[in-house]
């Protein structure tokens, strides 16, 4: 019944009160602790909902699932060091977990900013790294293409999309964004406009049902200088997952927005969508500004140069 309310209903408070009266005869049971923790997030009641998952990991303390959970929300709220000690002890666990290797990268990027170090902790981009809306850090692979070495970019290019499970959409646009920091400018085109024929199909058949399709398709369509339809499908992405009632989720989608308007050279509203972005709780940090090759467009506006001063 808590989920009917939370899923179909979109009913918070009901979900709270038929978790609560589960819990009651659980007190135990970490995973409706943790049930109850999402509902807090999609409220944006981010101290409740860190409360709760934090009792989850307490009762659950040997598993990883459950410290990667923690680590995620403290991720979230840029709470970086307990971050990094949470997707540490789930890699303890599981150290060959494709998910926790990427999620402790991004938190030990963000927390200290170190480009070289984190390449450490990417896994190999033929390990299937995130494939689409698979992640609460980040929409696909195209957010983290720039951040690999030279020698992992050029693997990159050389990847079917059977390496991300057939996900033909999410490797054109990284692809499309390595070409274009490459200065390949014909090649850079024709990946961009791979992925804007798989996703503009996915758009098409499911309209109002997955917001990352229409974050993606925004991405392909800024890649090829179509601002309009670009805008329109970034803000879209943010329409459908609004924030906070859109889950964990809802915090990636001004972020896209902003690359969407650095792809298309719309320096202001990019750092727009940026300032949103720091404003509440959500992805990315001052350092990882600082340091990640797609923000390079932004380096001399000083409002840029604001956000990436802040500290965590």
């Amino acid at each position: 019944m808590g989920f009917y309310k939370l899923f179909v209903l979109k009913d918070y408070d009901g979900a709270l009160q038929a978790f609560t009266r589960a819990r009651r005869t659980r007190p135990s049971d970490p995973y409706i602790t943790t049930s109850i923790a999402h509902v807090y997030r999609r409220q944006g009641q981010w101290s409740k909902a860190l409360a709760y998952e934090e009792e989850s990991e307490r009762l659950n303390p040997l598993d990883d699932r459950q410290a990667a959970a923690l680590g995620g929300l403290y991720a979230t709220l840029r709470l970086f060091p307990a971050a990094n000690y949470y997707f540490d002890r789930a890699l303890t666990q599981k150290p060959r977990s494709v998910s926790f290797r990427l999620t402790k990268a991004l938190a030990y990027l963000n927390l200290t900013g170190d480009l070289k170090g984190v390449r450490h902790f990417l896994p190999d981009v033929s390990e299937n790294i995130v494939p689409t809306g698979t992640q609460d850090v980040i929409i696909s692979l195209s957010d983290i293409a720039l951040l690999l070495s030279d020698e992992q970019q050029t693997r990159l290019l050389q990847l079917t999309p059977a390496a991300l499970n057939g996900d033909t959409a999410a490797l054109a646009l990284a692809k499309g964004l390595i070409h274009q920091r490459r200065h390949q400018v014909t090649l850079a085109y024709a990946s961009f406009d791979s992925a804007r024929v798989v996703l503009q199909d996915k758009v098409r058949r499911h309209p109002n049902e997955d917001p990352f399709y229409h974050a993606m398709l925004g991405l392909a369509l800024a890649g090829l200088e179509q601002p309009e339809d670009a805008v329109r499908e970034g803000e879209r992405a943010v329409t459908l997952l609004p924030y906070p009632a859109g889950g964990p989720e809802s915090t990636l989608m001004p972020a896209n927005l902003a690359r969407i308007h650095v792809l298309l050279g719309h320096r202001e509203k990019a750092v727009d969508a940026l300032t949103t972005v720091f404003s509440r709780p959500g992805p990315l940090s001052a350092a990882w500004l600082r340091v990640d090759p797609f923000w390079d467009p932004l380096r001399s506006n000083p409002r840029f140069q604001r956000l990436a001063a802040v500290r965590n």
